[in-house]
């Protein structure tokens, strides 16, 4: 089992996590029921470079937000509806 020597580096707002080592970044939710995400997109969010993703949609990208795929990243939206 690993050893997480990292503590929380910082908190912006509720229900927002970043921790630093390996990515773990949520501004939607995760729970032993599920994952899921928002369905308008308000924040800065990024893939990072190497990544395969799944956003389920319709999704919105809101004045205030942005959706940034980095290079050889490849996200797949999927119409929650078909799930």
């Amino acid at each position: 089992m690993p050893v997480f020597t990292t503590a929380i580096t910082g908190s912006t707002g509720t229900g927002v996590v970043a921790l630093s080592g390996s990515t773990i970044e949520t501004e939607g939710f995760i729970s032993s029921l599920g994952v899921g995400n928002a369905t308008t997109i308000n924040v800065a969010a990024t893939v990072p470079a190497n990544y395969n993703s799944i956003l389920y949609g319709p999704i919105t990208i809101g004045t205030a937000g942005t959706l940034t795929i980095k290079s050889d990243s490849a996200v797949k939206i999927i119409d929650i509806e078909n799930v």
